[in-house]
This record gives structure tokens, sequence and C-alpha cells, in this order.
């Protein structure tokens, strides 16, 4: 019996002898990984490996599409779970990046998931049946000094958010990565200096708040939104 230390989340993982000899899942983060390839340790050696860190959680989301090898270009359609990941391909098993852009449905609010090669393009809902556009990787959460000129703040319409975007990317959909809710990158913002971003934990604005339609454009949006993310412009 060894001890293997996943190279994705650093959870440290017991490795029998008939599993050193093919690639491993990591029960924690989910990713595949190659008993050679991070340190391994013979015997009870836990106490010499570093404490182990918070794994990203993987998500219950719906695929929209297939996603596609980087190595083979098969494609294979289960979730990820994760914007960021490394699979196994099980057409080839040569370990690919799975890249992909997880929101919630503006008609049913399921969680989908598209990968980011999808970007912009109209897809089904699986869930509803639905047609919708795989919103852009526009929004970006940061802080003061990380964005230069180009870009400007604004606050996410359903959670509150403070998102930046570029200043060329106005009107395009986009999702907050906050709360996973589709909306539009607004014409103008304001400078970060002049509004202090509201913390909101993100588990929270997952499931927050129940959902109304806009009466103009007939979209789902937030009861307590100020504005349509469709069809106002935020202010």
């Amino acid at each position: 019996m060894t001890t293997a230390l996943c190279p994705y989340c650093y959870q440290p993982q017991a490795v029998g002898d008939e599993q050193a000899a093919g690639p491993i899942r990591c029960p924690a983060c989910g990713n595949f990984f190659d008993a050679d390839a991070p340190a391994v340790v013979v015997g009870d050696a836990a106490a010499a490996l570093p404490p182990p860190v918070h794994a990203p959680e993987r998500l219950a989301t719906r695929l929209t599409a297939p996603h596609t090898c980087h190595q083979c270009k098969g494609a294979f359609p289960e979730p990820s779970g994760l914007p960021r990941s490394t699979r196994v391909c099980p057409l080839c098993h040569k370990k690919t990046s799975v890249y992909a852009r997880i929101y919630f449905c503006p008609e049913c609010r399921a969680l989908l998931e598209s990968p980011a090669a999808t970007e912009g393009r109209r897809v089904k809902c699986p869930a509803c049946e639905r047609t919708v556009t795989v919103p852009r990787e526009l929004a970006f959460r940061g802080r003061e000094g990380d964005f230069d000129a180009a870009w400007f703040a604004y606050p996410c319409p359903a959670c509150d958010q403070l998102l930046h975007s570029r200043r060329d990317c106005a009107r395009e959909v986009t999702f907050c990565p906050a709360c996973r809710q589709v909306c539009a990158v607004p014409d103008h913002g304001f400078a970060e200096a002049q509004r202090q971003p509201h913390l909101l934990d993100e588990r929270q604005a997952v499931v927050r708040g129940p959902m109304r339609r806009c009466p103009r454009c007939r979209m789902s949006i937030p009861r307590h939104g100020r504005a349509c993310p469709y069809c106002s412009p935020l202010s």
C-alpha cells in the first residue's frame, strides 16, 4: 500500500498495488492522475505529507454539448461540474484539459454546463428544451489594481457582486461568476474606489431569491433585481 498526493487538490490518497499501474481517480476533486505523476511515498507516510487544502466542489450540472478531447478530438458526454479540470479521455486514455461555462438557464433555472468552445452559440437546454445562448466569460471578480483603464466595474443585477469587464464587451451576454446568473455587460460602470464590493457566499448566491418575468422582454430575472439585464441598461 502506498500513499499518493493528488497533483490537483493535494489530497493524500491510499493507492493499492493493482491501482498503481493505471490512472487513479481522486475522490476529493474527481480528477484523474497517474501514480508516477505525484510524489508517491511507500508505507504509512501521511504525517510527512502537507496538510490537505480545499478541493473545488463539483457542481451538479447538465451538459448542453459534449466536451472534446484536445488529444484525439473525440467527444465524451460526461459533465465535469468544474469550470476547469483535467481528465483522462475515455477514447485515447490520455490526459486532456476541460474548460466549461457553468450558468443557470434563463428560462427554467437549470444549472447548465457548456464547453468553452461553444461560447456565443445557440444551444438547447436539456431541461426545458428551449434555445439559449451560451454566455461568454466576460465578467470577473478582482481586487483593486488588477485591471487597467480598459476595464470598468459594475454590480451583478442578481447578487450585487462587484464585477469587472472590458469596455469593448458592452452588451455582450455573460454570466456572474458568483451566482451563475446570465446577464449582459452594461454600457458603462464606475471606478472600484467609488463602491465597496458586496461580499456574498457563493453557495448562498447560487440559490438566492425567487425569480420573476420581465414585463417587457419576458425573460427570467431576479425578483429583487434593480433592472432587467437583457433589455434595460444598468446605471
